[in-house]
């Protein structure tokens, strides 16, 4: 069992000669709780399986939208331990149920937006890498 936090700050500027300069900053905030299995294949590697649930809220400046998003999936894994207390840890894809939700929040265009999807992804935005100290 575990807990993750999540913050992502990312600044866009685009110019054009129609609009000008535009610039979007948007600022992400989540977190989940999750569940890892294990499974044994020789003594020093494993594959792993991780349940969770992830919740995370959004703001965009420049057309004031807020976002909000469910996530519900599975993570398939690799840990490969290369001493007794330090392992390489891989995930790769997502495997579930994600909800996102778009709003304007100024009321300024009347904007909403809901998506709703139950998929696999395996792309390469879906991997990650690690090491870990274990006890």
């Amino acid at each position: 069992m575990g807990a993750h936090l999540e913050y992502k700050y990312a600044e866009d500027v685009n110019t054009s000669y129609r609009n000008g300069v535009i610039e979007n900053i948007e600022r992400f905030y989540g977190f989940g709780i999750y569940a890892k299995k294990y499974w044994n294949i020789s003594n020093r590697f494993l594959i792993n399986g991780r349940g969770g649930v992830d919740y995370g809220f959004s703001t965009l400046s420049e057309d004031y939208t807020d976002g909000t998003l469910f996530r519900v999936g599975f993570r398939p894994g690799l840990t490969y331990f290369f001493s007794p207390h330090f392992a390489l840890k891989g995930a790769f894809g997502f495997i579930g149920y994600t909800s996102i939700e778009l709003e304007d929040n100024e009321d300024f265009q009347e904007f909403y937006s809901k998506s709703k999807t139950f998929d696999a992804q395996f792309g390469m935005s879906e991997i990650s890498l690690g090491i870990s100290y274990c006890f």
